[in-house]
């Protein structure tokens, strides 16, 4: 009996601490703070960083301000990343989500949630204009004389090997921005790149008439997505539902015809569309 009272005694010492080891959950610390805590990369449209201010604008930042506005919280940017440490920095906990667009895909899926999608988006082939070789459109790319510039971590990454599997592949560091891969085709460092309408849309204002896309349609088409921890179901179901009310009030219609529309972007249809 004295060594089942001394047990229970033992136990019920050990269990403050055991609480006080348990691990807050990113929404315990959202609404303990009121505030989500974000991740982010410069990645125009989505997010553009004035240099003298360090003011940040762009489609992403304006989703997730309505995203606090609707569900009263605050959002603070909390840390720059990369494609390639954004995902690692979620699950280390040195911010609440990862507030970047980034397509939904089988191996980021592996590491991370992804929210409901915010729309659909593509990627495109830009190749110099004059430069013959890619007429017939994607089928020429598979060619072990073509040089294609893709940026480390980028979704693209995933789908090259198996539909392109001849093409010469050259990746450039995740830090370096999209921008650059366009550049190397410009300069010819690379005979093609592949990126979003979006990013070549501000690159075609700094560089007009010198690329051009090889087809109309893009080489694939994913849902983008904002990224929250695994195993924090309550986050996540506070993202989506607040994702969904900005669709069902027609906010983020309004957002994506801001920047760009049905040229740039495929809109998510209404559930009773």
């Amino acid at each position: 009996m004295k060594k089942l009272l001394l047990s229970l005694f033992l136990i019920t010492l050990a269990l403050p601490a055991w609480a006080g080891d348990t691990k807050e959950s990113a929404f315990d610390r959202v609404m303990r703070t009121n505030t989500i805590r974000c991740g982010w990369l410069v990645y125009p449209p989505f997010f553009s960083k004035d240099i003298n201010t360090g003011k940040l604008t762009g489609l992403t930042v304006e989703t997730m301000e309505a995203i606090g506005a609707a569900a009263n919280l605050k959002i603070e940017w909390t840390e720059e990343v990369s494609m390639t440490t954004a995902f690692e920095a979620i699950n280390t906990g040195r911010f609440d989500m990862a507030c970047i667009p980034f397509w939904i895909t089988l191996q980021r899926v592996r590491v991370s949630q992804p929210s409901v999608p915010l729309y659909f988006d593509g990627y495109y082939a830009f190749s110099r204009k004059g430069d013959t070789r890619f007429k017939n459109g994607y089928n020429a790319l598979n060619n072990k004389d073509v040089s294609i510039s893709v940026q480390e971590g980028a979704a693209i990454q995933e789908f090259l090997p198996q539909r392109l599997p001849n093409a010469k592949i050259s990746f450039q560091p995740s830090l370096s921005g999209p921008m650059l891969q366009l550049q190397d085709v410009m300069t010819k460092k690379a005979d093609v790149a592949f990126v979003e309408m979006s990013l070549f849309r501000d690159f075609e204002k700094m560089n007009p008439n010198i690329l051009v896309a090889i087809s109309k349609e893009p080489f694939v088409t994913m849902p983008a997505a904002l990224w929250i921890p695994q195993n924090d179901p309550r986050l996540t179901s506070l993202i989506n539902e607040s994702i969904k009310t900005l669709k069902n009030n027609g906010t983020m219609e309004d957002l994506l015809n801001k920047y760009g529309g049905r040229e740039i972007f495929s809109f998510v249809r209404k559930p009773y569309e």
